[in-house]
């Protein structure tokens, strides 16, 4: 079964177990989902394609070219020579050596014509042009056309780095999303619960009006944060459905917990990583080799170019005149030279040069900006582990907190303010610990999309599916 029936196969399985809403997506789900239907790559593998043909195409450029052509030629008149005319013409050359009456049989007679042809001609030729050197233009075009089949490829790698980055960047934004609905609900479902116990109190006057309002302003105040978490997760599930291309009634996420250890043991390694597999250098790389045959190119008119032309024809009439067919061969070896073009291939050398020499002031400026990057964002990450481990504190100090101010509040030592108060300060240490824990994985993300780590999940994609 070919590779992309498998992946459609796979990808309806995961469709229609996520749409009976049995198995929740995960996240290489939605990469797999993402890959498949996402246009841009659609479009960057096109252009692949294209590359491959421009190969095929300049490879040609190495072998005979045939041609074949036919024919047919209708005079209005059979070709002939006139006698009399051909005799004066002699006469005059031979200073009048020619009798008279030799020549004058022929002045009054138009019937008296020699025969040089037919009126009806056909010919059919078969050509076959070999080069034999042409400057290395030939073989310079073939090696910019496989540099370019290849500068395709990095860039397909990178149209498909792009797609997963920005997919993973919305999946943890709607893991965010949904876990801040989930607080905001749990939280609303507290204050709700606390005003119906202080209601109560009220009835028996162990509680004032004041603080019930004041209870009954929170709970609103929740309201509003639980429909404005609904529509956080609204546009995040389409945005998120939108990059993976399916239906947004179909998203149900898996969230997964990715350990806090960095994929590099410090900031050296990842650097030294991203400048041999960054996807950016590797194209700067490959235009750079590119230009450098381009140079090759445009020198190639200094140097003599020289082919060999051979062909087959079959033509009637024959030699003899007769309308006969026959066939006969000619090779012909040319050499060519181009002498003096005004400086056109100079200026083209120069300017190829010109570009070669820039694609390396931009591949050091590459280089800078990535090592830039790729510092900090290994820095952003070390960042986001540590702000994910005190956020994770953070919970547990307000948890303890609010059971310990619930509790006094029970026994009438503290007020429904500062219980409130608490209630609020746990929201917000849930809430920063989502928001750390999707930060750290969205750090994580870029700094493995900076260092090529995704064109891993690509070869390992594929070899599950060889394997299958």
């Amino acid at each position: 079964m070919p590779s992309r029936i498998k992946i459609r196969v796979i990808l309806l399985i995961c469709l229609t177990t996520v749409i009976l809403g049995q198995t929740p997506m995960t996240l290489d789900d939605c990469f797999d989902a993402a890959l498949e239907n996402s246009p841009s790559v659609q479009a960057a593998q096109e252009r692949l394609a294209q590359a491959r043909a421009k190969v095929i195409q300049a490879r040609g450029a190495f072998l005979p070219s045939m041609s074949a052509s036919a024919a047919y030629v209708r005079l209005d008149t059979e070709p002939y020579v006139s006698m009399g005319d051909m005799t004066e013409m002699l006469n005059e050359l031979l200073g009048g050596l020619i009798p008279p009456d030799t020549t004058s049989q022929y002045q009054d007679e138009e019937e008296q014509r020699l025969k040089m042809g037919e009126d009806e001609n056909y010919d059919v030729t078969l050509s076959a042009t070999q080069p034999i050197f042409t400057g290395f233009g030939i073989l310079s075009g073939y090696r910019m056309a496989s540099l370019g089949m290849k500068a395709e490829r990095i860039n397909f790698d990178s149209a498909r780095e792009d797609l997963l980055y920005s997919v993973e960047n919305a999946y943890w934004q709607h893991i965010k999303a949904l876990g801040f609905l989930q607080v905001a609900k749990k939280s609303h479902q507290q204050v709700k619960a606390h005003v119906e116990d202080l209601v109560a109190l009220e009835g028996q006057g162990m509680a004032s009006h004041n603080n019930v309002l004041a209870a009954r302003v929170r709970e609103s105040e929740m309201k509003l944060t639980v429909l404005r978490a609904k529509q956080g997760v609204t546009l995040s599930r389409l945005a998120l459905a939108t990059l993976i291309g399916i239906p947004v009634e179909s998203i149900d996420i898996e969230e997964q917990v990715f350990e806090k250890s960095s994929p590099f043991e410090d900031a050296d390694e990842a650097l030294n990583t991203a400048r041999t597999a960054n996807t950016d250098i590797k194209k700067l790389d490959i235009a750079w080799r590119i230009a450098d045959a381009g140079v090759t190119a445009a020198a190639s008119p200094l140097y003599p170019s020289a082919m060999v032309i051979g062909s087959w024809h079959y033509k009637k009439p024959n030699r003899e005149l007769e309308n006969e067919w026959y066939d006969s061969w000619d090779i012909t070896a040319a050499l060519n030279l181009n002498v003096f073009d005004w400086g056109i291939t100079i200026g083209k050398i120069k300017d190829a040069k010109a570009v070669k020499r820039e694609l390396e002031a931009n591949r050091n400026l590459a280089i800078n900006a990535l090592d830039l990057r790729v510092k900090g964002a290994y820095s952003t990450y070390v960042e986001a582990v540590a702000g994910e481990e005190v956020a994770d504190e953070q919970v547990k100090l307000a948890e303890e907190n609010f059971r310990v101010t619930t509790e006094l509040f029970n026994n009438s030592a503290a007020t429904s303010t500062t219980l409130l108060d608490a209630q609020s300060d746990l929201l917000r240490a849930e809430v920063n610990l989502l928001s750390a824990r999707a930060d750290r994985a969205i750090a994580r993300a870029e700094l493995i999309r900076l260092t090529g780590g995704y064109i891993k999940y690509f070869s390992n994609r594929q070899s599950g599916q060889e394997e299958k």
